[in-house]
C-alpha cells in the first residue's frame, strides 16, 4: 500500500494533491488528510503532533517525511516527473530546510482552504 498524506487546509498542499491524481495514471497512490480518521489510525498520535506540516508518504511500511516524500512520490510517476527525483543527489539537510521553508510560509504565500 503506498498512502500520501497531506495537510488538507493547505491550498499549495491541495493543489499538489490534484496535480498528483491528476499525473497517477496507474492508480498507484492512495491519497488522505493528516486531519483524516484514516492519518489518525495509520500513524501514531505523537508523530502527527510532531510533524503537522510535513508530507508523509507511506510505503510498504516504509515512512518517508519531507523533501524525501516530495521526492519518492515523484520517482513513483510517469516520465518526465519521475527525472525530478535526480534531486536526490542535494544533501538532505539542505533539501529539508528549503522544504520547512516552504512548509513554514505557505499559508501566508497560497492561503488555506476549509476541509
Amino acid at each position: 500500500m503506498k498512502v500520501v498524506f497531506f495537510d488538507g487546509v493547505c491550498n499549495l498542499c491541495n493543489s499538489s494533491v490534484r496535480f498528483l491524481k491528476k499525473h497517477d495514471k496507474k492508480k498507484v497512490f492512495q491519497i488522505h488528510s493528516l486531519q483524516s480518521e484514516f492519518a489518525a489510525k495509520m500513524l501514531s498520535p505523537h508523530f502527527l503532533q510532531q510533524l503537522p506540516d510535513s508530507i508523509v508518504y507511506l510505503n510498504e511500511q516504509q515512512v518517508f517525511i519531507q523533501s524525501t516524500a516530495v521526492l519518492m512520490i515523484l520517482k513513483e510517476l510517469p516520465f518526465p516527473f519521475k527525472l525530478l527525483y535526480v534531486f536526490k543527489i542535494i544533501p538532505k539537510f539542505i533539501r529539508d530546510s528549503v522544504y520547512k521553508w516552504v512548509a513554514k510560509n505557505r499559508y501566508r504565500w497560497f492561503g488555506k482552504c476549509s476541509l
